[in-house]
């Protein structure tokens, strides 16, 4: 489990592998049917992905990783 401080929030990831009922067990295939292109507009996930992933929001449809 890793915990991240964005704007005074700690946020928490859990990553699981094997089967967890109700859980999304594809993640790259649920993301990229499911994902809504404001979502990258907002403050809170262009710092979240900057925290996690190093990894600048360009836009909607574009995300400059240092990998």
């Amino acid at each position: 489990m890793k915990s991240y401080r964005i704007n005074q929030e700690i946020i928490i990831l859990t990553i699981v592998y094997g089967e967890v009922d109700g859980a999304i067990n594809d993640p790259d295939t649920y993301f990229n049917h499911t994902y809504s292109q404001k979502w990258f507009e907002d403050p809170f996930v262009k710092e979240m992905i900057r925290a996690v992933d190093k990894s600048e929001v360009l836009s909607s449809h574009a995300i400059e990783s240092p990998v």
